[in-house]
């Protein structure tokens, strides 16, 4: 099966025999003894082209996630006796990878120094399988694709904060019903007439506000906060070091917007030792972020 998938996967029984170490008339031979034992042909070759019949182009998706999860079983089991090494594929939008997670991704190397990655940023959803990524980190809602498997790592706080230059300019709003009157700046795809929920203990309000800019990016709302554009929600997590450094100004702290989930999204639950230890650590640490974060909001609404 796994010679198979090599052939299959490379469309060439050259380099499929290379991958394996074999000779290649040894890979043409017991693939035309696998034809023989099913009665198909599953593959067309000539002495310039190989491509997969309808029947094997089946065969081949059913052996691709049998043979992957033998594959991930036979790593796991000997990584149990050495530290998990290799190389992570990771899909993950450019906000969470640049303000979160690089600080975080130092640290891990320093754990586990034999794991290599290759971090893809961009902006749209990638196919996990077909470009062979090993996790994908998504924030916010997911899609409905229930082929694969989500696992939950932590919820950011979201809340509101504004720039002491526009504070000053603008001035500092009490209550929610203040938000009217001042420029907001949120994660929506329209700018005007956009509704705001805010959370208080049990209590929760619904507040219809407008800004000059709309943007599909955390890290844009945040930046054009600090640069005194209006009010803007972003997660605690996302503006510790501009807190910390008064480059922005916790608003309303009694209230909070609704928190934001972040996933590791991957195609199987039976992972590779070095993908398993990546989203722990990650998990872990977003957590105690979390908590950081609750910590210190507390202690905000207390003064």
């Amino acid at each position: 099966m796994q010679l198979f998938v090599e052939v299959a996967r490379a469309l060439s029984f050259a380099r499929a025999a290379e991958a394996l170490d074999m000779p290649a008339s040894t890979v043409s031979r017991r693939i035309a003894e696998l034809e023989r034992t099913v009665g198909l042909r599953l593959i067309n070759r000539t002495t310039r082209h190989v491509e997969l019949t309808e029947a094997g182009a089946a065969y081949y998706e059913r052996c691709l996630a049998i043979t992957d999860e033998a594959r991930i079983a036979h790593e796991n089991l000997l990584d149990m006796a050495t530290k998990p090494k290799g190389h992570l594929r990771i899909s993950m939008t450019g906000d969470f990878g640049s303000i979160i997670l690089a600080p975080y991704l130092m640290i891990f190397r320093k754990l586990y120094p034999d794991i290599t990655f290759s971090i893809d940023m961009s902006p749209g959803y990638v196919d996990l399988a077909a470009e062979r990524y090993d996790v994908a980190i998504r924030i916010g809602r997911l899609s409905a694709d229930t082929s694969l498997i989500a696992r939950p790592l932590a919820l950011l706080p979201v809340r509101l904060y504004a720039s002491p230059e526009y504070l000053e300019r603008r001035g500092a709003p009490q209550t929610p019903e203040d938000l009217r009157l001042h420029d907001c700046l949120g994660v929506q795809t329209s700018g005007n007439g956009s509704p705001w929920r805010l959370i208080r203990n049990e209590q929760s309000v619904e507040i219809t506000v407008n800004g000059p800019i709309a943007a599909n990016s955390l890290g844009m709302i945040r930046r054009l906060t600090v640069l005194g554009a209006g009010i803007g929600y972003i997660d605690s997590v996302m503006v510790r070091e501009d807190l910390l450094k008064g480059r922005l100004t916790h608003i309303l702290p009694a209230w909070q917007l609704a928190p934001v989930p972040i996933h590791a999204i991957t195609i199987s639950r039976l992972l590779p030792a070095k993908a398993r230890v990546f989203i722990d650590f990650l998990s872990q640490r977003l957590q105690e972020m979390h908590s950081l974060a609750e910590q210190n909001h507390t202690f905000e609404t207390q003064i």
